[in-house]
């Protein structure tokens, strides 16, 4: 499923703005080095606590997590991680429920919910924000009444990770 270039402005604009990185690097102070394998194992573990956050019955998107660009550092060496997904089955008022369920139980779980509401755009999106700055990890969830591929109402989750670098001698792999 392709997500919008406005939607992962979106969440990681919110998502730098209100955690940002502790660790240190070489070249910025403030990019941590990680290994890939490890943020890539890290952030299916956190879209499940996710998915397990929702608590209905449905089908799941099967997409992994993918790596992108930092917004700063070297293309080879700096890198952030997306997992995004959908989840659908449920009708349209048990899946709104289920995120109105998610702003009420995401901060017993170590997240800061920034935003909830209505987007700015003609369908009215129903968006939930959040951050969890102790993992470092941004979450935009929204409520779509309707999926363009078949009328089906469905929750789409993009959950990405701050910017890493990669370990020396190692390169960013691309997936």
């Amino acid at each position: 499923m392709r997500v919008s270039k406005i939607a992962t402005l979106l969440i990681l604009a919110c998502f730098s703005l209100s955690t940002g990185c502790t660790s240190m690097s070489a070249e910025n102070p403030t990019i941590e080095t990680r290994a890939q394998s490890e943020v890539n194992a890290e952030i299916k573990g956190v879209s499940s606590q996710v998915l397990d956050l929702i608590a209905l019955q449905g089908d799941v998107s099967e997409p992994g997590p993918g790596v992108g660009k930092c917004s700063e550092g070297d293309l080879n060496t700096h890198y952030v991680m997306r997992h995004t997904w959908s989840f659908w089955g449920p009708n349209k008022a048990t899946l709104e429920k289920a995120l109105e369920r998610l702003k009420r139980d995401l901060p017993d779980a170590g997240w800061e919910v920034k935003k909830y509401g209505p987007r700015d755009n003609p369908n009215k999106t129903l968006t939930l924000i959040a951050d969890q700055p102790e993992m470092k990890y941004g979450a935009n969830i929204e409520f779509w009444k309707e999926r363009k591929s078949d009328g089906k109402p469905m929750l789409l989750v993009m959950i990405v990770s701050a910017c890493y670098r990669v370990p020396p001698g190692e390169t960013v792999e691309r997936y």
